[in-house]
């Protein structure tokens, strides 16, 4: 019985077991058959574009799903119903965004914007270049260069004519558009013309007038004939000028001078010159030769005279008087100080007077060749006397020193004796000391005196038989 119940309870499991997996291999099934209808209807029911209705559409359009259909809609840049689509031209309709300074080139669904000759940027913007300041115009070189929008212009200068790209110079002077003056030449260059006036002439070309060449003396008549002035040129009179006399040879100089045709002042002297004369003032007076003056030394203090003598002024010079009262009057060396070699000492009254020789310039004391700096033998004079004072200097400087050496030897012999001395001071009281030593140990021996010559004391002596001593006599000397 027991085995019975469990054979049943045993069968009872097993088929439950068989009844609970059946639903379940059921339920795979039904998934798997509805899940492909219920894709297949969706799909079927949702994308109309993915069944070829896409290709109904035209090239240049896109497909769209509607509910439960589709529709086709033309691309950007086109037109049309979507089964047939056409190229919008924006250039055409003016509804592109190319610069104002640029071209646009429709393309199939849009347009390209690129800049136009003479401009330079990208598809948006545009600028202009400057042909003229960058020099990558044609203008010829006499031709003026001037920018414009997108190009430039060309434009022949002032004196060319042409087109701008080539220019050609106008001749003023063959074309007789130019103002000079009548006595003036034209010369042409490039681009324009310059005026000078003729020889004979001067001015800025513009205006010309007449060189005398006589008043600014630049014939060529020479020195001895007269000068005439011409328009423009001069020509030279057969007829001697002032000062010059005409003889065989031609024109001569007159002597003013020797023939006493001058005006000089009785107080100056006449020099004569080539087709005239000048007067020069005697020393003492001042003027201009023609009228001459006598020079007060005294009160000017251009004098030479010395301190215990008074100035009296003479015509044309002056003299130094001794004051007798002062008593202290003595003859003056004439000529001193000395006159300079290249002048002539002359005594005047109690005093002298130094004048350069002819050909010289000077005071007197130092002369120099006439329209020349003083030259060497001035200065070889000058530098003599500074070797004199130098030599006079170094000969004291000399016996100075020779002196003071001559001192410095005396002085250190004096010292090195004074210093000799001194040693032989202390041997002579150290050999006192001994023999003071000997006397005590040898009472009974004989003793002698014996004198040093110039000493200031005297030392006993042992027997000559017992102890030898040998004195240095030094003259006036202690020891």
């Amino acid at each position: 019985m027991r085995h019975d119940l469990l054979a049943y309870i045993d069968d009872g499991q097993r088929r439950s077991v068989q009844i609970m997996r059946c639903p379940r291999w059921l339920f795979l099934a039904l998934w798997n058959i509805s899940l492909p209808c219920l894709l297949f209807s969706n799909i079927n029911a949702g994308d109309e574009c993915s069944f070829g209705n896409n290709n109904l559409c035209h090239l240049n359009a896109s497909c769209i799903t509607t509910a439960g259909s589709f529709r086709c809609v033309c691309n950007s840049g086109f037109s049309g119903n979507g089964f047939d689509c056409s190229d919008i031209n924006e250039c055409s309709f003016g509804t592109h965004l190319c610069s104002s300074a640029a071209n646009c080139l429709n393309t199939p669904g849009s347009y390209r914007c690129s800049c136009s000759a003479g401009f330079t940027g990208n598809e948006k913007s545009c600028h202009d270049v400057d042909e003229c300041a960058s020099e990558t115009h044609n203008c010829h070189e006499h031709a003026s260069c001037r920018n414009t929008a997108g190009s430039y212009d060309c434009k022949c200068n002032q004196g060319f004519y042409g087109n701008g790209l080539n220019c050609t110079d106008i001749d003023e002077c063959s074309s007789q558009n130019y103002s000079c003056h009548s006595n003036g030449n034209c010369v042409n260059f490039p681009g324009s013309f310059n005026c000078t006036c003729q020889n004979g002439f001067t001015g800025n070309g513009f205006d010309c007038n007449d060189i005398d060449e006589c008043l600014l003396k630049e014939d060529y008549c020479g020195n001895q004939t007269s000068c005439v002035n011409l328009f423009g040129s001069f020509s030279c009179s057969p007829v001697c000028k002032l000062g010059f006399a005409a003889n065989v040879s031609g024109c001569v100089d007159v002597n003013e001078c020797d023939l006493n045709l001058h005006n000089c002042d009785k107080k100056s002297s006449c020099i004569n010159s080539d087709g005239s004369y000048h007067c020069n003032c005697l020393p003492g007076y001042t003027g201009d030769g023609f009228s001459c003056s006598d020079i007060n030394e005294c009160t000017s203090n251009a004098h030479l005279c010395s301190k215990n003598r008074t100035c009296r002024n003479t015509p044309g010079s002056y003299e130094c008087v001794c004051d007798e009262k002062l008593g202290n009057c003595v003859p003056i060396n004439d000529c001193f100080p000395e006159c300079h070699p290249n002048a002539i000492c002359t005594k005047v009254n109690g005093s002298f007077i130094c004048q350069c020789k002819p050909g010289f310039a000077g005071d007197g004391q130092l002369c120099t060749v006439k329209g020349s700096s003083p030259n060497m033998e001035n200065l070889s004079a000058m530098s003599e006397q500074q070797q004199q004072q130098h030599q006079v200097i170094i000969g004291l400087t000399a016996g100075a020193v020779a002196i003071l050496i001559l001192l410095g030897v005396i002085l250190t012999y004096r010292l090195r004796r004074r210093n000799s001395r001194k040693p032989i001071l202390r041997y002579a009281n150290s050999f006192m000391a001994h023999i003071d030593e000997m006397m005590e140990d040898q009472p009974d021996r004989g003793l002698e005196c014996v004198s040093v010559k110039s000493s200031l004391f005297s030392i006993p002596s042992l027997h000559p038989s017992n102890l030898s001593l040998t004195w240095t006599e030094n003259e006036d000397s202690r020891l």
